[in-house]
């Protein structure tokens, strides 16, 4: 017996140099593996550092302080943790059978791409998988299913992942948390998702799943959150899904489901969350499952948004625990019930828009001193704002937009000091912008009074809004200057204040508003020159100050507007020549410069505008020639010409000095051209001879010296609609086939 002890301790001792060579033949194999998978990753960001310095051969036996590297007691790597380090590469590089012992992979919240790779099948004792935040796309690989120690799977919000749920995921037996959000998953939900019975999240929302909801759903009885919104799903709701007693969140919205809401629901004893909205399924009021209904104690948000109502759910008022409800297009009407605002004292947020409601508010409203976002927009309410309103001093977010109030806003409004967007646009509310209003309502990002019967000057208290993002008086009767200032609200990204009776100059503190992405001064009486100030917006897309009495030249700063996409200033008095300037904003899709008095030649920068779809500048006193000087016809190569401008649609140079001739890469270049004005001008020679405007529907060449035969071309204007050629010195027979529906004149 002595003697075999003394083996046995001398076999440890001749095995022990063996088990450490082991080891760390195991490090050096899982170190060389994550330094082939770093030689081909990056940095995103060149700003920031590359995260992994630390990963080197010089720092080979100290793997295990590697940045994102965990190892087990036995030195081997357990987990690799790099989420959120601005990370850019694939999985393709990373050898998954060098890493045995990997419990744990997390690289979320970076700008990996590619697909996931089948081989990452055999990690088999990976027990959290994070991929979420990144960019990878294509299939799940159905080898996922061999991952049967996986407790945490997340890949949501990828973008690009696609296909169908693999069915072997239901060998998952493991699963606690699965989510498959956000990206563009197709098909069905396999009905082997019923296998994970531990189960405690699901979530394949933003998705364009298809089909039913599978019945095996109610075996998740552990089951406390299911988000199966904002996909394709139909057919009926699945009675089982009231098997599911732990469930705490249930999301369904922004679907295609069908039939009635099945009275299981009403199992759901701890659910807080509820939403059915935006389907197409309908509520019987009659149904036993409203009277269980009334037992749920938890319940904090319920949606019918969307759902088709006969009347008004009473069991809701049940519901006094809710802090939200959205019943918003339903089709709800009349009026809405008073014990709403008896009931549910503890609402934060109510959605009754895009109803038929038309009976005034009760002023129990003011009953429901929690609520924050009150929403009544589309519906018919008519009269007077509800004086209570004002008392309900929590609210942020006031919409009573597209109704028929045509009374003055009630000065218990200026209470609602918290308000942050208010919209009461498309009304018939009169009276004047009251400066005790605004002045109170500091805490606003989004003001639209737009659309309504103001009469009154807009106060110069307005520049008190410094909060602002979002302001729009369009479309009402106020008069007088733009004070100057609404250059106070730097944070401004939209103004509109557009179809008023606005008069005299822009002001030049309209340069302060740098944040600003749309500028909307048009069809006011506005007079006096455009600010050069205008050239500080270097954010705008869209600048429309048509319909104006503006004079004097267009500003050289309008050429720093290089982000600008819509340009109008037609119908003004703007005289000068068209600046070269415009030629820098490359990202111009439309310009119409129309019906003012620029005069000159077109610039010849103009060119460079290779976005361009809509060009009019009809109606001026323009000269010269659409060729540069040593072109010809054909030629759109020696300088930037309009010749150019391959992505036009609409071409009006109608009503000006323009002569020579009309070159033939004006209907040639541009096979999607769909209108052609260049009537009242004084071209002369022939008409270009057209082979490719197929999408040609209107040509009017009416009033120039054109001569010469018609174009026997012009039958191949397939869709062709108006054409007219009047009053030139044309002559020949005109090819009348194929254009049985056209209006034209010839001579």
């Amino acid at each position: 017996m002595g003697n075999f002890h003394w083996n046995y301790a001398a076999l440890i001792f001749v095995l022990m140099p063996c088990f450490f060579a082991l080891e760390t033949i195991a490090s050096t194999t899982e170190a060389e593996a994550l330094l082939k998978w770093k030689s081909g990753l990056s940095v995103c960001d060149d700003g920031f550092s590359f995260p992994l310095n630390s990963w080197s051969l010089s720092n080979l036996g100290n793997l295990c302080n590697w940045r994102g590297i965990v190892c087990n007691g036995g030195g081997a790597v357990s987990e690799i943790n790099l989420p959120n380090v601005d990370l850019c590469g694939t999985l393709h590089h990373l050898n998954f059978t060098s890493f045995p012992s990997l419990t744990g992979f997390n690289i979320s919240e970076n700008l990996f791409n590619g697909s996931i790779p089948p081989a990452i099948g055999d990690l088999s004792n990976l027990v959290f998988l994070d991929l979420s935040y990144n960019w990878f796309h294509g299939n799940i690989p159905p080898q996922i299913g061999n991952l049967t120690e996986l407790q945490h799977l997340n890949l949501n919000r990828n973008m690009f992942i696609s296909g169908v749920i693999p069915h072997q995921i239901g060998n998952l037996r493991e699963l606690q948390y699965l989510d498959l959000s956000g990206n563009d998953m197709r098909g069905v939900i396999p009905h082997q998702i019923g296998n994970l019975r531990e189960l405690q999240y699901l979530d394949l929302s933003g998705n364009d799943m298809r089909g039913v909801i599978p019945h095996q759903i109610g075996n998740l009885r552990e089951l406390q959150y299911l988000d199966l919104s904002g996909n394709d799903m139909r057919g009926v709701i699945p009675h089982q899904i009231g098997n599911l007693r732990e469930l705490q969140y249930l999301d369904l919205s922004g679907n295609d489901m069908r039939g009635v809401i099945p009275h299981q629901i009403g199992n759901l004893q701890k659910v807080w969350f509820l939403d059915f909205g935006n389907n197409n399924l309908f509520l019987d009021a009659s149904d036993d499952w409203l009277s269980k209904v009334k037992s749920f104690p938890m319940l904090r948000h319920f949606s019918l948004a969307g759902i088709t109502l006969i009347s008004f759910p009473d069991f809701i008022l049940c519901f006094r625990n809710l802090t939200y409800l959205d019943l918003s297009a339903t089709g709800l009407n009349g009026s809405i019930p008073e014990s709403l605002f008896t009931n549910l004292e503890k609402l934060e947020h109510l959605d009754l828009s895009y109803n038929e409601f038309s009976e005034p508010l009760s002023p129990n409203i003011n009953n429901l001193s929690s609520l924050k976002h009150l929403l009544l927009s589309h519906n018919q309410f008519q009269g007077e704002i509800l004086y209570s309103i004002g008392q309900l001093k929590n609210l942020q977010v006031l919409h009573i937009s597209h109704n028929l109030l045509n009374s003055t806003i009630p000065s218990s409004l200026s209470s609602l000091t918290k308000l942050s967007n208010l919209d009461l646009s498309s009304n018939f509310i009169p009276g004047n912008i009251s400066p005790h209003l605004i002045s109170n309502w500091t805490k606003l990002t989004t003001l639209d009074l737009g659309d309504n019967s103001f009469n009154g000057s807009i106060p110069s208290e307005i520049g008190l809004l410094t909060n602002l993002v979002y302001l729009s008086l369009k479309e009402n009767k106020i008069p007088g200057t733009i004070p100057p200032e609404i250059g106070n609200l730097q944070s401004l990204t939209f103004l509109d204040l557009s179809k008023n009776s606005l008069f005299g100059p822009i002001p030049k503190t309209i340069g302060n508003l740098t944040s600003l992405i749309h500028l909307n001064l048009s069809t006011n009486n506005l007079f006096g020159m455009l600010p050069p100030q205008i050239g500080n917006l270097q954010n705008l897309d869209i600048l429309w100050l048509s319909e104006n009495q503006l004079y004097a030249p267009i500003p050289h700063t309008i050429g720093n507007l290089t982000r600008l996409s819509t340009l109008e200033l037609f119908s003004n008095n703007l005289n000068g020549s068209l600046p070269p300037c415009i030629g820098k904003l490359k990202h111009l899709i439309e310009i119409d410069l129309s019906k003012n008095n620029f005069s000159g030649l077109i610039p010849q920068t103009i060119g460079n505008l290779s976005y361009l779809q809509v060009l009019i500048v009809s109606s001026n006193r323009l000269t010269g020639t659409l060729l540069p000087k040593g072109g010809n016809l054909t030629s759109m190569h020696l300088s930037p010409t309009i010749c150019n401008l391959g992505s036009l649609l609409i071409l009006d140079l109608a009503n000006n000095l323009l002569l020579g001739l009309i070159p033939q890469c004006l209907v040639n270049t541009n096979e999607d051209l769909v209108v052609l004005d260049l009537h009242q001008n004084q071209f002369h020679g022939s008409i270009p001879t057209i082979f490719k405007a197929n999408s040609l529907l209107t040509l009017n060449l009416r009033d120039n010296q054109l001569e010469g035969n018609l174009p026997q071309s012009l039958i191949n204007c397939k869709v062709l609609e108006v054409l007219d050629l009047g009053h030139n010195n044309l002559n020949g027979t005109f090819p009348m086939w194929g254009f049985a529906y056209m209006v034209f004149q010839v001579f």
